[in-house]
């Protein structure tokens, strides 16, 4: 079998490969976000939910996002004593191998629509905050208002790790995360909060 690496986005992320090698630090962070792509097949979820759960990991958080490279599954685990091999597991399981495991704070667990309604009803008390709110939406790492008749602001980032949100015909909000790109469904939920 080949080598395939887990993609490491930022220093925060670690990273394995199939063989072992390149072995992550075992962090005494307890709660991770890992984002992989799952075999579609009856059975394929299953597989990963219990490799996880045979390394000792508790997922205490599950979204489904969709991407260019299909259906993402992003789990929060609790995986007390080390994440490294539980990462592995999942990328042997992957179609692809890929995996993106960032540490998680207790803030990010729960459901998406909670956080999102939860966040709605603050912007609607403060409208001018929707880049923070935004950044809570999406766990970036930050958010700013923009001018839409400028340059491209983004600059030089990865692939995906920036985002602009159109607000209205001249500003927007600029979204970054170093941690892994955005997916189509985060995009479509950044968009449906700037509804104009």
């Amino acid at each position: 079998m080949g080598t395939t690496s887990v993609r490491v986005p930022s220093p925060r992320s670690t990273a394995v490969t199939r063989d072992g090698s390149n072995h992550p630090r075992e962090d005494t962070v307890g709660l991770w976000r890992i984002r992989t792509a799952v075999e579609d097949r009856p059975g394929g979820l299953a597989e990963v939910v219990g490799a996880i759960a045979r390394h000792g990991g508790n997922i205490v958080g599950l979204s489904l996002h969709t991407d260019v490279a299909g259906v993402i599954d992003e789990f929060v685990v609790d995986v007390p004593g080390g994440h490294a091999r539980a990462v592995r597991a999942v990328a042997e399981l992957g179609p692809s191998g890929t995996v993106t495991a960032v540490p998680a704070h207790r803030r990010e667990v729960g459901d998406d629509v909670t956080r999102a309604l939860l966040l709605t009803a603050r912007l609607r008390a403060d409208p001018n905050r929707l880049p923070e709110a935004l950044a809570d939406l999406l766990l970036a790492d930050d958010a700013r208002w923009t001018n839409l008749t400028r340059a491209d602001e983004s600059g030089d980032t990865d692939a995906g790790t920036a985002m602009l949100v159109p607000v209205g015909p001249l500003r927007g909000v600029l979204v970054r995360r170093a941690s892994h790109p955005f997916t189509w469904t985060e995009s479509s939920r950044a968009d449906a909060w700037c509804v104009r």
